[in-house]
C-alpha cells in the first residue's frame, strides 16, 4: 500500500473514552488535558473535535459541562443529529468507565497527534528536499527545530530575567520569615533539610517494623493540625481506620497495639483508660485538612485522587504507604517489577511538579538492611540508582546499637547527614532529643549552632 494511503495513526476508542471522562468529571479531566498540552487538533476524527470545541467553549464561559450542556450547545448549533443524535455522548460515557482511566486516554491520543505530526514533516521534508533549488542547511535546520516541537520539549524555558526575579522573589520571602516549602516535624532534622520543597518528591526509606508509616503519620498529622496545611495520604498498606486510630493513639499517649487487643500496658492500666485517652486524642482530629483514601490500588487511580483533592482542597503535600504495592495502571510498558517501580517513581516527579505539591514516598529495602541488620544506604532501596535519580530527597529511619537514627541521604541543595532521635514504638511517635511529642524544645541552642552537613 502506497504510504499516503495509509490511515494516519490515531485512535477512536481512546478519543471516545476521553471525551466521556470529560463529561463524567470535567474539572478533573480537563486540567489532566491541559497538564499533558492536549488541544482540539490531537483528536483525529471530525466529530470529536466539534465536542471537543463544544465543551472547550462552555468552559472558557465558566459553564458546567456535562451531558446536558454539551447536547444543548450541539443542538442549538445544528450539530447534534450531524453527530449521531441524543444518545452519541451516552454512547462515550460508556466508553469512558471511569475517570482514573483518563490520562492513559490522553497520552494515547498525543502519541498518535505526535505520529501524525511526525509523518506531515518528513513528507514536507522529503518535498523539499527532491527541489534542487531549496537551501539544504535551512532544511535541516527547519526540520530540526520542527522535530523539537514534536517532542517533549514543546514549553519554552523561563528567560534569564524571569529565572533571577523568581530567586529573588523566593529569597526575600524567606529574609521575611516565609521560607519556601513544608518543615519536619523534628527540628534537628529540618535544620539539616531545609524544609521539604514544593514541586518535589522525597523518598523515606526503612526496614520492615521501622517506623516509616509511624513517621508518615507524625509527619502529615503536624502539616495538618499543627500547620493548618491541607494534606492527603494514599494509604495503601493500611486502612483509612488503621492510620487515624494510630494516630489518634499518638495523639492521647496511648499505644494502638493494647487498645485494640485489650492489653495492659502496666500493672495499675485499665481499659477504660485507654479508651478516654484514644477518644480524646480522635476529637483532637476531627477538623483537621487530613484526606486518607485507602481504596488506591493503581497509579492511574492515585494520579486522578490527587488532582481532585489539590483542586478541591487546596492540598499542598500527598504521602503514599508504600510505593512497592502500588501497580502502576496501564499506561505503564514496563516488563520487571524494577521496571514497573522506577517508571512509578518518575510519575510521581511529573506529577508532583505538575501540581506544585510536595510527595513523600514511602519505601522498602532489599538486602541486608531490608531486615535491620545494616545502617541502609541509598543502594537499598529496592531500585535504588534509577529511583533515587527521580527524587529530590532520600531519608532513611534506622535503628544501630539500640539507638534510631533519621538520615538524610541525599538533599539536592541541602544538607546531609544523621540525627538521633527518639522511636516510641508503643506511641507511635518520632521526636528530636529535647523535644516532646508537640515539638515544643526543651533544651537551649539554636540552628546556627548545628552542623547542617553540607
Amino acid at each position: 500500500m502506497p504510504p499516503q494511503s495509509r490511515i494516519p495513526p490515531h485512535s477512536e476508542e481512546a478519543e471516545k473514552a476521553l471525551i466521556g471522562c470529560v463529561l463524567m468529571d470535567a474539572e478533573t479531566v480537563l486540567q489532566i488535558c491541559l497538564d499533558r498540552k492536549l488541544h482540539v487538533d490531537c483528536f483525529y476524527v471530525p466529530a470529536h473535535r466539534t465536542i471537543i470545541t463544544a465543551m472547550g467553549t462552555l468552559w472558557g464561559q465558566q459553564q458546567p459541562v456535562d451531558i446536558s450542556t454539551v447536547s444543548d450547545y450541539l443542538q442549538q448549533r445544528g450539530d447534534l443529529e450531524r453527530l449521531g443524535g441524543p444518545l452519541v455522548l451516552d454512547r462515550m460515557v460508556d466508553a469512558a468507565v471511569s475517570i482514573t482511566s483518563a490520562g492513559y486516554h490522553a497520552d494515547q491520543i498525543l502519541d498518535a497527534y505526535r505520529r501524525r505530526q511526525y509523518i506531515d514533516e518528513c513528507r514536507r521534508g522529503e518535498a523539499q528536499a527532491f527541489d534542487p533549488d531549496a537551501d539544504f542547511e535551512g532544511l535541516l535546520n527547519q526540520t530540526q527545530n520542527a522535530m523539537f516541537q514534536i517532542g517533549e520539549g514543546t514549553e519554552a524555558a523561563m528567560t534569564r530575567e524571569e529565572a533571577l526575579n523568581e530567586f529573588l522573589g523566593t529569597a526575600e520571602k524567606a529574609a521575611e520569615g516565609d521560607v519556601d516549602g513544608l518543615a519536619c516535624f523534628i527540628p534537628q532534622v529540618n535544620w539539616r533539610l531545609g524544609n521539604f520543597r514544593k514541586g518535589k518528591p522525597y523518598i523515606i526509606g526503612a526496614p520492615p517494623g521501622g517506623g516509616k508509616s509511624t513517621f508518615l503519620e507524625n509527619q502529615f498529622r503536624y502539616w495538618a493540625q499543627e500547620c493548618g496545611v491541607p494534606c492527603g495520604v494514599a494509604s495503601i498498606e493500611m486502612s483509612a481506620d488503621e492510620f487515624y486510630g494510630q494516630m489518634a493513639c499518638e495523639r492521647g499517649d496511648v499505644s494502638y497495639f493494647a487498645l485494640m487487643n485489650n492489653m495492659r500496658e502496666c500493672k495499675n492500666d485499665e481499659p477504660g483508660t485507654r479508651l478516654a485517652k484514644a477518644t480524646e486524642g480522635a476529637q483532637k482530629l476531627r477538623d483537621i485538612p487530613l484526606y486518607v483514601n485507602d481504596r488506591i490500588e493503581t497509579f492511574d487511580q492515585f494520579e486522578a485522587w490527587a488532582r481532585v483533592i489539590v483542586r478541591k482542597y487546596g492540598v499542598e503535600a500527598i504521602g503514599i504507604d508504600y510505593v512497592q504495592i502500588l501497580e502502576p495502571g496501564k499506561r505503564c510498558k514496563a516488563k520487571t517489577e524494577r521496571e514497573r517501580l522506577v517508571w512509578v517513581t518518575n510519575q510521581m516527579r511529573r506529577l508532583a511538579k505538575a501540581l506544585n505539591i510536595v510527595i513523600l514516598i514511602l519505601s522498602q529495602l532489599s538486602g541486608d538492611a531490608a531486615d535491620g541488620k545494616t545502617r541502609p544506604t541509598m543502594g537499598s532501596l529496592f531500585g535504588s540508582r534509577s529511583l533515587n535519580q527521580a527524587v529530590r530527597g532520600v531519608i532513611m529511619l534506622y535503628e544501630l546499637d539500640g539507638k534510631w537514627f533519621v538520615e538524610i541521604q541525599k538533599n539536592n541543595m541541602g544538607g546531609v547527614g544523621a540525627e538521633e532521635v527518639n522511636f516510641e514504638k508503643a506511641r507511635q511517635r518520632w521526636t528530636g532529643p529535647g523535644f516532646d511529642s508537640d515539638g515544643n524544645k526543651r533544651s537551649t541552642g539554636s540552628a546556627a549552632e548545628q552542623d547542617f552537613g553540607f
